[in-house]
């Protein structure tokens, strides 16, 4: 007669080398389950807990810790069988909380709320099955709201004023678009960025020497927000912070690579990704468009003139 008896919990251990354990947890019918333990070893040779997790006939369910290599804690999810479902925290590497977002079925759903560096709230908004819908506020540096904003399906329907001071909702969405490089069937691709900083300066012009005005952080969906004066405004990207940008790109040698030549990278980043004028009215399409190209990357200058995959 064939069994049909149950495993039992097996505990389960992977170390290195030296003696470290790098992965402890228990297996239940070959299946993980119960708590899981990571750990690795930082640059400084220093042995530190990576991440605790929980698991249930082999899928993530429950709380999981993710934490940096000195022990802060940078990351806090939450699953139901595999799925993001539930309260998500990030924090930054000072230790501020940097974003809230809820999850339901491995999808946005629920309140979203980015913070500065320094963890203060820079917008609250609500998602609904993975898009903006609802009603969300726009802080300023104090978290004192200064606009409601509404959406529907991921449009921007309306936008109320909380300040009688003479500022300005300035918004968009900023996308990324990777091309086609050759090979079978291929096709390019363009996706809404999350997590980019844009920033935003005085004039025509981006000027290093001239104060930051405002930094803005893109949502899923690609829509960043901040708010601003009557005047024209430079756009960036957060390359485009320091001129010490234009030493940092690599310069691939080979027979159909040619340099970048300094005047190109100069104009580039004195270039503004977008000028946006403000005349006593609010902006919300003030959208930004990036790609890369071909086998250079997103190296602005570089040239490749070879030949392409067939």
């Amino acid at each position: 007669m064939e069994s049909t008896a149950i495993h039992p919990y097996v505990p389960y251990k992977i170390w290195d080398e030296e003696g470290n354990v790098l992965l402890n947890g228990e297996m239940k019918d070959w299946l993980k389950s119960g708590e899981w333990k990571s750990y690795a070893i930082n640059e400084q040779g220093v042995y530190f807990l990576q991440q605790i997790a929980h698991y249930e006939y082999g899928f993530l369910n429950g709380e999981v810790i993710l934490y940096r290599n000195d022990g802060a804690i940078s990351m806090v999810q939450n699953y139901q069988l595999g799925k993001l479902d539930g309260k998500w925290e990030s924090y930054n590497e000072q230790g501020h909380l940097s974003l809230i977002a809820h999850y339901k079925n491995n999808q946005l759903d629920g309140d979203y709320i980015v913070h500065d560096e320094q963890g203060r709230v820079l917008y609250k908004l609500h998602y609904q099955e993975g898009v903006l819908h609802g009603f969300g506020l726009i802080m300023d540096e104090d978290e004192t709201p200064l606009f409601e904003v509404q959406f529907w399906n991921d449009t921007l329907k309306r936008i109320k004023p909380r300040t009688e001071k003479p500022l300005f909702l300035l918004c968009g969405r900023v996308s990324h678009y990777t091309p086609w490089c050759g090979g079978m069937y291929g096709e390019g691709k363009s996706e809404y960025l999350s997590g980019k900083t844009i920033l935003v300066r005085k004039g025509k012009q981006n000027d290093d020497t001239k104060k930051l005005l405002k930094r803005a952080i893109t949502i899923p969906g690609g829509w960043y927000f901040t708010y601003v004066k009557n005047g024209t405004y430079c756009l960036v990207d957060q390359r485009k912070m320091s001129r010490d940008i234009i030493s940092s790109f690599s310069q691939t040698t080979g027979q159909f690579y040619k340099e970048g030549s300094e005047s190109c990278y100069e104009i580039w980043f004195q270039s503004c990704d977008a000028v946006i004028k403000i005349e006593d009215e609010h902006k919300t399409d003030a959208n930004l468009n990036y790609s890369s190209r071909c086998f250079v990357g997103d190296d602005p200058c570089m040239e490749y003139n070879g030949p392409y995959p067939p």
